[in-house]
């Protein structure tokens, strides 16, 4: 390589520089698709309420009512719901959200719709030592049996042994 071809890479290399560091930050990424919301306005002096985070354990519609039950008397309408709802997520929760496309989080609907999907098999079931004492004697170890009666359910007849 030349003296003159390695100062034309010098001061190409230059000149990269230059114009990395005159990119502004709202030309390389779409400001507008960072917030759900972005027209959404917080009524005159809200403050977001201290509630527990949801984690992706327990209960997705008890947590929904808690979030809708506490913001609703603030003034919040469905877009702040929308908006102001990855405050109530933690965790595993949290990056499922941040995950979900655009198109399934246009409407509060939807971001409701689509948490409930997601942890619908949350359901708490409180089975004490005494059950499953009690599951033991009376299903001689029958998993299917003890699904059941955790349940409620009976055990349909195609399944009987």
């Amino acid at each position: 390589m030349t003296e003159s071809e390695k100062k034309l890479l010098q001061r190409v290399e230059q000149m990269e520089k230059v114009i990395k560091k005159t990119c502004r930050f709202d030309e390389v990424v779409d400001l507008q698709s960072l917030s759900l919301f972005p027209k959404v306005r917080l009524p005159p002096k809200f403050k977001m309420p201290s509630l527990d985070k949801f984690n992706g354990i327990g209960c997705p519609v008890t947590h929904l009512k808690i979030y809708t039950r506490a913001m609703h008397p603030l003034g919040a309408n469905d877009e702040i719901l929308a908006q102001l709802f990855q405050n109530t997520l933690t965790g595993v929760a949290l990056k499922w959200f941040f995950n979900l496309k655009d198109s399934r989080t246009n409407t509060w609907e939807d971001i409701c719709s689509e948490f409930f999907k997601q942890y619908r098999f949350n359901n708490e079931v409180d089975v004490t030592r005494r059950d499953l004492e009690d599951y033991q004697t009376r299903c001689q170890g029958d998993l299917l049996v003890f699904h059941y009666e955790m349940e409620g359910k009976s055990r349909p007849n195609d399944l009987s042994a």
